[in-house]
């Protein structure tokens, strides 16, 4: 069966441009790191272990990296979904590696609101100040998409939603 790659997140990082994506290889999913020091030439991907990936996460489908500066380690988001996508979660973890393996700490949400309750799909974080977002797109019943953003709270290793916040 063919290699492929979807969804790369590249930061730059200690002089360099690092990659992140998810690799598919022989009906299998899994993440990748690359560096360049050009953005242009890429290293090989090298497999980058995930931790603590409970059994009921299914294959990565999407993800994105962001530094946490005040924590001094990497987010990770990462949808996770069976083939093309379908029945997909959203897990977050953290790296204090720069990336080379992930700690995936579990779920950012339960779909249930009426225009997330066929499928959440891709998601991205953001950080302003000392406020973490959550950005992701979702399918309703009727086939409409959405993109919704909610607040999050960093405690540790911990991100959670602060009681009262509303998806919008």
């Amino acid at each position: 069966e063919a290699r492929g790659f979807l969804s790369p997140s590249v930061l730059f990082m200690n002089g360099e441009y690092v990659m992140w994506m998810v690799e598919y290889e022989d009906g299998k999913r899994s993440i990748a790191r690359r560096t360049s020091a050009d953005g242009l030439n890429w290293s090989k991907p090298e497999k980058t272990p995930i931790e603590r990936f409970q059994a009921y996460c299914q294959a990565p489908w999407h993800l994105d990296v962001i530094p946490d500066p005040a924590h001094g380690d990497l987010i990770l988001v990462l949808t996770t979904a069976k083939d093309r996508g379908f029945e997909a979660e959203l897990f977050y973890g953290f790296s204090g590696d720069w990336g080379r393996s992930w700690q995936v700490v579990g779920k950012l949400l339960e779909p249930g609101y009426f225009f997330e309750r066929k499928r959440v799909y891709r998601s991205s974080i953001a950080i302003r100040g000392d406020e973490y977002f959550l950005f992701y797109s979702a399918m309703s019943d009727d086939g409409t998409w959405s993109v919704a953003r909610i607040g999050l709270e960093r405690t540790g290793l911990r991100l959670e939603t602060p009681p009262g916040a509303l998806a919008g």
